[in-house]
């Protein structure tokens, strides 16, 4: 026996609100990555390559810089970490628009943090470091 009802006719395009293929693409990227969480500031990480031939700001190199915690983490786990650095070799983290120089007048108040290692500690600067550039940055 046969269905007596009329086939009924749904139009599923009309009740799916229109999008673009750039709020698509967006969409998709927060769902597979999650929501990026902002940071207050914009950072950026230097290095300083002690080059005796070179001025200061001559050895000074932005590696990168990150306003979310998710770049700040891929930018740290993608470098050399602290111990591996050469003798005279340094990082900086600085608020974006303020360079690592005594000659920025926002640093001419400040001070510096210096910390020295014994040779058989330096496994211990890794940590340390990450500790001081977390306080900071977070």
């Amino acid at each position: 026996m046969s269905d007596p009802r009329p086939p009924i006719e749904v139009n599923i395009e009309s009740s799916v609100p229109t999008t673009t293929a750039v709020a698509v693409e967006e969409e998709a990227e927060l769902i597979e990555d999650g929501p990026k969480h902002q940071l207050q500031n914009k950072w950026k990480f230097w290095y300083f390559e002690n080059n005796k031939d070179k001025s200061w700001e001559d050895n000074l190199r932005v590696v990168s810089e990150f306003s979310f915690v998710e770049d700040f983490w891929s930018i740290y786990n993608h470098i050399k970490s602290a111990s591996e650095l050469k003798t005279g070799c340094s990082y900086f983290v600085f608020k974006d628009g303020i360079k690592p120089m005594w000659e920025d007048p926002v640093n001419r108040p400040g001070g510096r943090w210096l910390i020295s290692f014994d040779r058989r500690l330096r496994p211990q600067l890794d940590n340390q470091w990450l500790e001081v550039v977390s306080y900071w940055v977070y």
